[in-house]
This record gives C-alpha cells, sequence and structure tokens, in this order.
C-alpha cells in the first residue's frame, strides 16, 4: 500500500504493471473510481499496441476501444453464457478477443486463472 500524489501513484502502478507484464507475470491494475480505471486500461492498451493499427474495433462500456489481442473482464455472472457442462461466465473471469466482427460482436477466448 502507498499514499501520495493520485496523478504519480497512478503513473507508479501503470509502470509497476509494465515491468511484470514484461518479465512475464498475470499483473492487473486496480483503481478506486471508474474513470481512473478506464484511463489505465486506455494506457494499457496504448502500450501493447505500441502504435501498430488496431483493425476492427468496439467500444467499451467506458469509452474505452477494443480490437483483437485486448483483454477483457466480465463485470457481471451469467449462466445462460455456458463454459462448460459445470460452469458459466462469472464476474471477474478474462477473456482475449480474438475476432471483432463488423457489428460489433465479439470472438473472445477464456483465459483460465492461473
Amino acid at each position: 500500500m502507498h499514499v501520495g500524489d493520485l496523478a504519480k501513484i497512478t503513473d507508479d502502478a501503470f509502470a509497476a504493471w509494465v515491468q511484470d507484464r514484461s518479465a512475464g507475470l498475470d499483473a492487473i491494475m486496480l483503481a478506486p473510481t471508474r474513470e481512473l480505471v478506464a484511463e489505465l486500461n486506455r494506457r494499457a492498451r496504448d502500450h501493447r499496441r505500441d502504435g501498430a493499427p488496431a483493425g476492427q474495433e468496439v467500444r467499451l462500456g467506458d469509452g474505452n476501444r477494443a480490437s483483437a489481442g485486448d483483454m477483457i473482464i466480465t463485470r457481471s455472472n451469467d449462466r445462460r453464457l455456458r463454459l462448460s457442462a459445470t460452469d458459466w461466465v462469472k464476474n471477474g473471469h478474462r477473456w482475449t478477443i480474438t475476432h471483432v466482427d463488423r457489428s460489433g460482436g465479439l470472438t473472445v477466448r477464456h483465459s483460465a486463472a492461473t
């Protein structure tokens, strides 16, 4: 836990996330507001893309955009969406987008918990 100026702490959290991901670690960033989460998500996507074209994109609920290769996180449970005979989509599941169609539909791959 670190206390300090919000802008500095945000930059520090992002830098630590980049360092962990570069080392092959599975890392997430947490923030106290939806606005700050959206900002960190935008920065993470920009970092991942490193200036490469995004291809077909979809607009997300927080105003950010996503395309193939981006990770998204489910925000609610839905037992109608089955992963297997005994498992379903749950809040907090992580997914990697593999395809975005022209109508905004997503094809995703479930990222199993480690």
